[in-house]
C-alpha cells in the first residue's frame, strides 16, 4: 500500500498507512490503484454515453442534478456545460488529506482525465495544482 503525504511547513511528510475515520469513509476511503481510477473514469465515460445497456433506466438519476435545487452536484458528479467538451462534463475531485485525485470526462468529445498524486494540504494548493494539471490535458487534447 503506498504512503500518503500531507505537506506542511514546505515540506512533505510521509504518513504511514491510515485513512479518515470510518464516519466520514464514504467521503473518501475508496482505494485504488491510478490504472482502476482510470478503468473507473472508463466505465463513466461509457454510461454517460449510454453504452452500458444495464444503467440506462439509471442515467437520469445519475447524472442529473436535481430539479428545484441550485446545484451542479448529481450523486457524486459536479455536471456542467462547457464548451470545450461540446456539451456536458462530468467531474469530480476529492482527498482523503493524504491523497488526491481529480476526474474530468466528456462524454461528447469520447474523453476522459484522472490526476492523482499521494499528496495532499490544508490550503488546497495540491488540489489547485491537481486542477491545473488536467486543465492542461484538456486543452492539449480538446483543440
Amino acid at each position: 500500500h503506498p504512503w500518503g503525504h500531507v505537506w506542511e511547513k514546505d515540506s512533505a511528510r510521509a504518513v504511514p498507512p491510515s485513512d479518515n475515520p470510518t464516519a466520514i469513509a464514504p467521503a473518501g476511503a475508496v482505494h485504488l490503484s491510478i490504472l482502476d481510477a482510470a478503468r473507473y473514469a472508463a466505465f463513466h465515460l461509457a454510461a454517460a454515453q449510454e453504452e452500458i445497456a444495464f444503467l440506462e433506466p439509471y442515467l437520469a438519476t445519475l447524472y442529473t442534478p436535481p430539479e428545484g435545487l441550485d446545484t451542479t452536484y448529481a450523486l457524486g458528479w459536479s455536471v456542467q456545460e462547457r464548451p470545450w467538451a461540446g456539451g456536458k462534463t462530468l467531474n469530480h475531485g476529492g482527498s482523503n488529506t493524504m491523497f488526491q485525485m481529480i476526474i474530468w470526462i466528456a462524454p461528447r468529445k469520447n474523453l476522459a482525465w484522472v490526476v492523482a498524486t499521494n499528496i495532499a494540504d490544508r490550503d488546497n494548493h495540491v488540489f489547485k495544482a491537481c486542477d491545473r494539471r488536467v486543465g492542461e490535458l484538456i486543452r492539449e487534447y480538446t483543440k
